[in-house]
This record gives C-alpha cells, structure tokens and sequence, in this order.
C-alpha cells in the first residue's frame, strides 16, 4: 500500500486528505512522476511496475492482458479501466522468470527466486518507461544473491514489453534520463559500468568504466545541462562521465579532493555520540 498525503496548502483550513495507491504487496523502491506530472510511476520488490493516475489528464483503455516472451523472462501487462480518477492504477507491468532447468529438462534445486523491480524511470517524453529488475534467491536468513539482471524497455500507454538489455548477475540502481535528449538513459550498477542507451532501440551506445575496481555504483545523476553525469559508489568515490567540451574544464581539477575535517580526529561523548575532536561538533554538522 503507498500512501501520498496532499500539501495541506491545496486544502482549505483545517482540512486534511490522504490517497492511498493500493495495489503493490511488497517495498516500494523507486517513484517517479512523468513530464506532464499526470501520471506516477512506482516499482516495487513484488515483481511489479505500476502506473498510477495522478491528474485526470489521461484515459487508459480497458481491454486484455498483453504478454511479451523473449528469453527468460515473460512480462505481462495489465491496463486499467478508465484511468482517470486519482490514485487509479492505470498500468501493471508484471515481470516473471520461470523456474531454472537442467539440460535434461528438470527443475534445478534451489531456493525458489523472487524477482524486485529495482528501478523504473520515464524517458522519450513520457512515450516510454524504462525498468530494472534482478531475481533474488535467498543465501541464508538475511542475505539474497542475484543470479540474473537486466533492464527493460517498455511502452508507457499499451505496457507491450519492447525490449530486454541483459546485465548478467549485476543489479541497476541507477536509472537516469538525460534532461534533455529524451532517447537517452544512463544507468549503473553492481557492475561498477555506466552505460548509456538509447531508449527507443534498446541500444547500447557508451559505456564507461565507474570507480576503481568496478565498484557497484549506488546512485547516479545528470547537471541540468546534460554535460556531466555523477555516479558514486560504494567505496564512497563520486564519479563524473562529461563530454568532451567539460573535459577541458575538469582537466585544472585535482583527480582527488576532500574536505579539511575528512581525516580529523574523532572523539566519543558521554552518550557515544562520534564528535570532532577540537570543535565537539558531530561530523555531519561540521562547515
């Protein structure tokens, strides 16, 4: 159940109104509005993409389920019924990967699989969506292993799946378009790559090595020029993709840099609390 409550500056005094957007069983990871701020798309640990009505500006049609099998995976689709009402869920993109065989033809032995969409993003002026998902068996109590990736392009209006990029065993968390040409997502992972594709064809047209080692890429975002892409990682780096024009301008820029207070000394208060040592300040509080 996702819940969104109205700013309370759109309700006349004393008022207060909640809508629920009822229909995902599992987290939500990811939300994200279209262009024409009508329509919230959300992407959740149940398997699912949903579209949902935000402002009664667009009308879905009612009709069958569209099915789409290519590879591994079946995805399915639901449309909704009207679609106009707000919190309506006017699309269900539904992602399904069969149980593994051996060559023989039998069920593989292992823990089942659960499938999490991690990601979902609009892109090609809210034409198209764009997901990410990755099957999850479960390696002991609190621990899950993915053993198989990939990102998927979708219609944004019928829900027809229109093509698959495979990342092998390597999660996307980061799914970005680009501010301005709306063919292009950048996205990165668990591969430590950034890899930025051309929406509509489903191609790959860069990819760019991320932090050293490859690290696994946690987030990710476009300057409002479109020039710079930063990525960070887990070991803490941040990452910058430019063009060549900014490449000029980044080149009197040190490879590494950080703040005066990253390596000062730490102490504890008589709560635990961490403090820097000369001003007693917590470091997130530091100037």
């Amino acid at each position: 159940r996702l819940s969104a409550r109205l700013p309370r500056a759109m309700l006349p005094m004393g008022a207060e109104r909640g809508v629920a957007f009822v229909g995902h069983s599992s987290m939500v990871a990811h939300m994200a509005f279209s262009a024409s701020a009508s329509r919230l798309l959300t992407c959740s640990r149940d398997g699912t993409a949903r579209v949902w009505a935000w402002r009664p500006a667009w009308e879905g049609g009612a009709g069958a389920p569209l099915k789409h099998g290519g590879g591994k995976a079946v995805a399915t689709a639901r449309v909704g019924v009207g679609g106009a009402e707000l919190g309506a869920c006017e699309l269900t993109l539904i992602v399904r990967r069969p149980n593994a065989t051996t060559a023989a033809g039998r069920p593989r032995e292992r823990t089942p699989a659960q499938v999490w969409v991690d990601m979902a993003q609009w892109c090609a002026a809210d034409r198209l969506i764009v997901t990410s998902d990755s099957e999850q068996v479960r390696a002991g109590t609190l621990r899950a292993e993915c053993v198989a990736a990939a990102i998927r392009v979708w219609c944004a209006r019928s829900g027809a799946l229109l093509s698959t990029i495979s990342t092998g065993v390597h999660p996307t968390y980061v799914l970005e378009p680009h501010p301005h040409d709306e063919r292009v997502v950048a996205s990165g992972g668990y591969g430590g790559r950034v890899l930025l594709i051309d929406a509509p064809t489903a191609t790959v047209v860069r990819e760019f090595a991320g932090g050293s080692m490859n690290a696994p890429l946690l987030d990710g975002h476009f300057d409002p020029s479109g020039e710079r892409l930063a990525v960070t990682d887990v070991e803490g780096k941040l990452n910058l993709v430019v063009t060549s024009d900014a490449t000029r301008q980044m080149q009197a820029a040190p490879a590494e840099q950080f703040f005066a207070a990253d390596y000062s000394p730490l102490v504890r208060d008589s709560h635990f609390n961490v403090l820097d040592a000369q001003s007693h300040l917590p470091p997130h509080l530091m100037p």
